[in-house]
């Protein structure tokens, strides 16, 4: 059974065999069976558990990779970040189940690990994190959300609580996009 390192993703742009570019049916060849498919006109996506491939329609290229399901916010996080089948693994590394990281850990992994990283805007007045060698980026939700459930285990809703200060936001997304052709 291959394993295949989120930290080598990180660190290359890599997954397995698969990056930016690559043809789906190799990634098919490689992941194997037991994935979710959808269609949207000029793209298409694969998906391993929460582990998404986009590839566009016409030449059956790759052009992204994520996981926007990374916030410890549900009562199936491990389903969001673990995934196995026949053929491969996923060593998620650093992610827990059912923890949050915030924005400063995933500063201090990068450091740990010698990725060399850049801080950009994005979105409103949000910031990423950009991995400088795999353009691997990290996004971040500023508020902390919890399911509530009531006393016969039935969902009542999320509660929300802001985070005012960007160490703090949550990890929600590890991406590598292209999206130009």
């Amino acid at each position: 059974m291959l394993t295949i390192s989120l930290i080598d993703f990180i660190k290359t742009g890599y997954f397995g065999n698969t990056t930016l570019g690559s043809p789906i049916e190799e990634t098919l060849g490689q992941l194997g069976d037991g994935y979710d498919y959808g269609k949207f006109d000029e793209t298409e996506i694969i998906k391993y558990g929460w582990y998404e491939f986009f590839y566009w329609t016409d030449t059956r290229k790759v052009f992204g990779i994520q996981n926007d399901h990374l916030q410890a916010d549900c009562a199936n996080h491990r389903d969001m970040i673990f995934f196995e089948n026949d053929q491969w693994k996923l060593d998620v590394g650093f992610l827990k189940e059912n923890e949050n990281i915030t924005f400063k850990q995933v500063c201090q992994l990068l450091e740990k690990e010698n990725i060399a990283y850049v801080i950009e805007p994005a979105y409103k007045e949000e910031l990423v994190i950009r991995c400088v060698k795999s353009n691997v980026t990290f996004d971040f939700a500023n508020e902390y959300s919890f399911a509530e459930f009531d006393a016969h285990k039935k969902f009542k809703g999320f509660i929300n609580t802001p985070l005012h200060h960007q160490d703090d936001y949550i990890l929600n997304g590890i991406r590598l996009f292209n999206p130009e052709r």
